[in-house]
């Protein structure tokens, strides 16, 4: 698994550029995104990229797990804004990005009983899907990256959920 290093220059770009070109070439791209009902099971064309993240205080990497065509959103915008990074809240074991049912359901009961982060039920969070991710700290000049990334008939959104919970990016259909 190649870990991909957001920077400015030529060179991410280069990295970035390819990347998109081996996602969308990859089967899992071509897996149709469909909403699954409330069940345990992983959805269908999830992929696994690792980020190593600088500045904005952090020095980290963060394995992220997408849907390919999300995947492919997310690397065409970090390539127009090579700030834009994925945040990786709660622990290590769960991600700002595609999080499974038990996970989820986890993350629900700790924010229900135990003073938690907040978190969606597992039937209803966006999570699930593997079509939306968390965002650190988002800038203007991200927001707009985000704002203008195009998929097929389909567009990254970015939109502010609550004050205490991290700003999120998702893949849907144009509206």
């Amino acid at each position: 698994m190649k870990t991909l290093r957001p920077r400015k220059g030529l060179k991410w770009k280069a990295e970035a550029t390819a990347a998109i070109l081996r996602l969308e070439a990859s089967a899992a791209f071509r897996t149709p995104l469909t909403e699954p009902s409330c069940s345990h099971a992983d959805p269908p064309g999830l992929v696994v990229r690792v980020f190593h993240f600088t500045g904005k205080g952090r020095d980290w990497n963060v394995a992220v797990k997408l849907h390919a065509k999300t995947m492919v959103g997310l690397l065409k915008a970090m390539r127009k804004c090579p700030s834009i990074q994925v945040t990786q809240p709660y622990t290590s074991a769960y991600s700002g990005c595609y999080r499974t049912y038990a996970q989820q359901a986890w993350l629900r009961d700790q924010y229900l009983h135990h003073d938690g982060k907040l978190a969606a039920d597992p039937c209803d969070g966006e999570h699930r899907t593997g079509r939306s991710g968390d965002l650190y700290l988002v800038t203007i000049d991200e927001r707009g990256a985000m704002l203008s990334v195009r998929v097929g008939r389909q567009e990254l959104r970015f939109y502010d959920l609550l004050p205490q919970d991290p700003p999120h990016f998702t893949l849907g259909e144009r509206g």
